[in-house]
């Protein structure tokens, strides 16, 4: 009795243990690939191999499984792993997707395909993504490539050395290397990491990123000054609109350098906002204040709004850098013209400060506080000035000035002495 009851507990173990092996393997039941079913192929040569049964296929092969199909020119199917090496020709045609591959090893039951060398593959969305090599996981639907990935469609391309791609969301990571190129806007984002969510437009760039927005209504579209560029540590997209940069942005805009710990750029509005220290510069001058707004129109500067702690710094003698012509208020608006300032105006405790000099050299310096006040200019040089309501003026001898410049600044005075330099751009995407 004793003996027939432990051959009992041996079976309920062995049973139980089979029954666990069977029920939770390495991945989920109801996701494990079915067996691949071998519809035809010119020839077919079976052995016994390490792994078991074996079958060497040769020209015009036809393999299933499930609602997938798969064509090559050679194949060599392992039965029991359910594992087929397949070469020349491989297409794989799905439902939603085609994959195509010089060769590949595709592992049936956990419905994953490797390749060493080129993958292709187009989804329904019409994305067509290519690389030097990559896996695809079928049952997550993601695909992770490798070297030279491109992923593209009607309105993005995507560049990147290493690329996870989700074929359900069209979401997108680039690492290394990494291009997003915006078709409708000529606009393209660089970075070291590119995070693309096209049904929520959104994404981000990591790792200093760049924007390049070419002028298309220019002729030349090589990377001179009919270029905006944009660098900062950080980068977002928001709804394909608003390009946000963070932590310290230096912006290169035609004639004009600007930096900001903060910097957005309204596509639409075409519009730059400036915040957090912004100062711009355009050839000899600087202009500062709490926050910037540039206006555009065609990629070109239409005006230049500048609110708190606003001044306009301008050298106009080369001899004596530290006489700088300034005028300043708690807003100042900088108008243009066919690309040239052509009137600045000074509103709020405006005040200016000008240093006078003719042949003789420097016969005094003005320094006025008013209402408003008024610059006109031609050919970006003043002809005009303006004082608008009730004004004090100081008029301060050349001797008391000479070595002592600084001393007569306005009081929002703030001359930056390094601008930044313009980095090495890189290659467009075509």
């Amino acid at each position: 009795m004793s003996k027939i009851y432990n051959i009992y507990i041996v079976s309920i173990v062995a049973f139980l243990i089979v029954t666990t092996l069977d029920t939770v393997p390495s991945f989920s039941k109801s996701r494990r690939g079915g067996a691949l079913r071998l519809h035809y192929a010119d020839s077919l040569v079976g052995s016994l191999g390490s792994e078991g049964k074996e079958r060497t296929l040769y020209g015009n092969i036809w393999l299933s499984q499930d609602s997938m199909n798969i064509y090559a020119d050679f194949a060599k199917q392992h039965l029991v792993s359910n594992v087929a090496i397949i070469r020349g020709n491989v297409k794989m045609i799905r439902p939603n997707a085609r994959i195509y591959a010089d060769s590949a090893k595709y592992e049936g039951y956990m419905r994953l395909l490797t390749t060493q060398s080129y993958i292709g593959m187009i989804d329904t969305s019409e994305n067509v993504l290519t690389a030097n090599r990559g896996r695809y996981d079928i049952n997550a639907e993601v695909a992770t490539f490798f070297g030279d990935v491109t992923v593209e469609n009607d309105s993005i391309v995507i560049l990147a050395d290493n690329m996870r791609y989700e074929r359900i969301t069209g979401n997108a990571f680039g690492k290394n290397n990494v291009a997003l190129k915006y078709r409708a806007y000529s606009t393209t984002i660089f970075g070291d990491t590119v995070k693309y969510f096209p049904n929520e437009k959104y994404a981000y760039a990591s790792g200093f990123p760049s924007l390049i927005k070419i002028d298309t209504n220019k002729s030349d579209t090589l990377y001179t000054y009919d270029t905006m560029l944009v660098v900062s540590s950080k980068m977002e997209v928001i709804e394909n609109n608003q390009f946000v940069f963070s932590g310290i942005a230096d912006i290169f805009l035609n004639e004009l350098i600007a930096r900001s710990d903060i910097a957005i750029y309204y596509r639409e509005e075409e519009l730059i906002t400036l915040s957090g220290k912004p100062t711009l510069w355009m050839e000899e001058n600087q202009i500062s204040a709490d926050t910037i707004a540039i206006f555009l129109k065609d990629e070109e500067i239409q005006r230049i709004y500048c609110e708190g702690k606003a001044i306009c710094m301008m050298k106009t003698d080369s001899a004596f850098t530290s006489r700088i012509d300034q005028v300043s208020g708690d807003s100042v608006i900088i108008s243009f013209a066919d690309n040239k300032i052509n009137k600045i105006v000074a509103e709020g405790q405006a005040k200016s400060l000008y240093f006078m000099s003719d042949e003789g050299g420097l016969f005094g310096v003005d320094r006025t506080s008013t209402d408003a006040i008024k610059i006109f200019f031609e050919d970006n040089e003043p002809i005009k000035i303006d004082w608008l309501g009730e004004s004090s003026k100081d008029f301060i001898e050349p001797i008391k000035v000479i070595k002592n410049e600084s001393e007569y600044y306005l009081p929002y005075f703030n001359w930056k002495q390094e601008k930044p330099e313009k980095h090495h751009l890189p290659e467009i995407c075509d």
